[in-house]
């Protein structure tokens, strides 16, 4: 038809030999991880594990952290995070953030907060100007999709600090500074906070623990001993929509440190094309505390969280290549082990919360500074750089707040007094998988120089037997196992 098409399969070899198959990626190759559903429906997953960081990420110090808080109105404690920001003054190169989703916004009297309060993209009024911000939140109940809706606003938001081109600072970025010397840079971590929580350390030991490559999530799998087994943990990974298989649900605390690759990527994992009523959160919405699951999973979904605490590998058939292929194939690719894995997520608590009392709530500390200062040592003694649960009161039904005794209040000088008490005491306490001491004390140019004319002189006396002190390689005395945990 329409000039002599001919016989397109004219010329081809139907003969059995015909040698191996293309190796070209099909488009309906096996779905060997069990993720080929959702990659159908658009979420941008990748395939095999995630490539490792480069040199230039695992080189370069954060100097950049944004506070993702979460409140109801305004927070108890503001005067103490002021002070906490103002003990990184004097350092030019490092910058604080501040991020706020309140339940109720109109009710925040502060204006250092509400500066910072989140808000929906201006839209235009009469002539060339912006109508008045109009305030975002999503109003959460305990337990309800909307705490995880605000969390991923709050990323959302933050991960545009630095990329910012609105010059209104009624809509910029740039009104979230709280502590930095001209425009921001990017965020390098985010950390969830909540109005009960009070940090436990300084704002330069924060800097200093930090890494630009590895997240701080206390994720656990269904499969690790101490995962609890009871209906509210059953309906917890069992209600989550069936298109997330099994082997990558995780939980973890609502309050993480994600570091900015991994944030970038969580908020990534909807394409833009994808329409909202299909946004992975709703797979999430018949479970309670979704909080508690999303970031783990998608964590697990991304290829960070595998492997259980006792190293079994919980994605048997995803490789550790750009390929699907893992244990269990015939190619020769080698199993993912914790041992050839990069450690991406440092799964260990950067809040301190106290579960002693009940599975439901953690305890509340109303004491001030009695219980800080015995909370902040546990805290520190775990690791930890934060702690809740501090309230300024009991609250006892039918008794109104402005009635309560007020008993929890903490000053901004006893708060100092005693992290100067715990940066003294701990000073060598390991923190996130790393030993903070003190820089050592510099030596003189001219002592320096006597030295080492003088050593030279001591080498050239010593006949070479073997390698010296400096050539040979040192003995790795730290038994820390925070450091070989993934």
């Amino acid at each position: 038809r329409g000039g002599g098409g001919g016989d397109r399969r004219r010329g081809r070899d139907f003969s059995p030999n015909r040698g191996p198959p293309s190796q070209r990626r099909r488009f309906n190759e096996p779905d060997r991880d069990g993720l080929g559903d959702l990659r159908h429906h658009g979420y941008k997953i990748p395939r095999g594990h995630p490539p490792p960081p480069t040199d230039e990420e695992k080189n370069q110090r954060p100097n950049h952290i944004a506070l993702l808080l979460i409140c109801i109105d305004d927070i108890p404690y503001e005067h103490i995070w002021k002070e906490w920001c103002e003990t990184l003054s004097g350092k030019g190169d490092c910058y604080i953030s501040l991020l706020c989703h309140a339940k109720f916004p109109k009710q925040v009297k502060s204006e250092w907060l509400r500066q910072r309060l989140l808000v929906y993209p201006p839209k235009s009024g009469r002539g060339n100007s912006y109508m008045d911000p109009e305030f975002l939140s999503r109003q959460p109940e305990w337990g309800s999709i909307e705490i995880t809706r605000a969390m991923l606003d709050l990323l959302s938001a933050g991960l545009k600090i630095g990329n910012d081109k609105e010059t209104d600072m009624r809509f910029s970025s740039d009104r979230f500074l709280v502590m930095g010397d001209g425009p921001p840079p990017q965020v390098d971590q985010f950390l969830f906070i909540s109005e009960t929580c009070l940090p436990v350390a300084s704002a330069p030991e924060f800097f200093e623990v930090m890494d630009n490559t590895v997240s701080w999530v206390n994720a656990r799998h269904r499969k690790d001993p101490g995962t609890p087994k009871n209906a509210y943990e059953n309906e917890q990974f069992g209600l989550i929509n069936r298109r997330i298989p099994g082997q990558y649900r995780w939980k973890a605390d609502q309050w993480v440190l994600l570091c900015r690759r991994h944030a970038s990527q969580i908020m990534g994992i909807d394409r833009p094309h994808i329409p909202h009523k299909y946004h992975l959160w709703q797979s999430y919405r018949d479970i309670n505390a979704s909080d508690e699951m999303y970031i783990p999973t998608t964590l697990a979904l991304l290829g960070y969280l595998r492997f259980t605490s006792e190293g079994e590998d919980t994605q048997r058939l995803r490789g550790i290549s750009g390929d699907d292929k893992g244990r269990g194939d015939d190619t020769g690719n080698e199993a993912a082990t914790p041992s050839n894995t990069f450690e991406f997520v440092k799964k260990r608590p950067v809040t301190y919360t106290d579960w002693t009392e009940g599975a439901r709530n953690p305890a509340t500390f109303a004491s001030g500074l009695t219980d800080f200062q015995k909370v902040s040592k546990l805290a520190r003694e775990k690791g930890c750089l934060v702690a809740r649960k501090f309230a300024p009161f009991v609250v006892v039904p039918g008794v109104a707040p402005t009635d309560a005794n007020v008993t929890g209040q903490i000053s901004v000088e006893e708060w100092k007094a005693e992290i100067e008490v715990l940066r003294a005491k701990y000073r060598e306490t390991v923190i996130g998988g790393k030993r903070w001491v003190p820089p050592p004390p510099r030596v003189p140019t001219e002592q320096h120089e006597d030295e080492k004319e003088a050593g030279e002189e001591e080498g050239q006396k010593t006949p070479a037997a073997g390698p010296t002190k400096s050539e040979a390689k040192p003995e790795d005395n730290d038994d820390d196992e925070e450091e070989n945990q993934l």
